[in-house]
């Protein structure tokens, strides 16, 4: 991605974002290895601290998850990989 990405390695099967929704956000697309896997809109009406995005059912291993922003301000609270 380009130098507004995000992006992290990891081990496992499973990853979640954990993102807010706000009024001044905008819309960012998840890639998993390298594959788009969903966009996110973060724009909403009301605040919302604890969005959750997950993303299971990948085989064992090292994964690399990546943030790019599409459009607007994004932001992300946390990646979060379960045991």
């Amino acid at each position: 991605g380009d130098d507004s990405s995000m992006s992290l390695r990891f081990i496992g099967t499973s990853v979640e974002v954990i993102y807010p929704k706000h009024p001044t956000l905008g819309v960012y697309t998840v890639f998993i290895d390298n594959v788009a896997v969903r966009t996110i809109v973060q724009w909403g009406w009301h605040v919302d601290f604890d969005r959750r995005a997950v993303f299971s059912y990948l085989e064992p291993g090292m994964h690399t998850i990546e943030i790019v922003p599409v459009g607007g301000v994004t932001a992300i609270d946390a990646f979060y990989i379960p045991e």
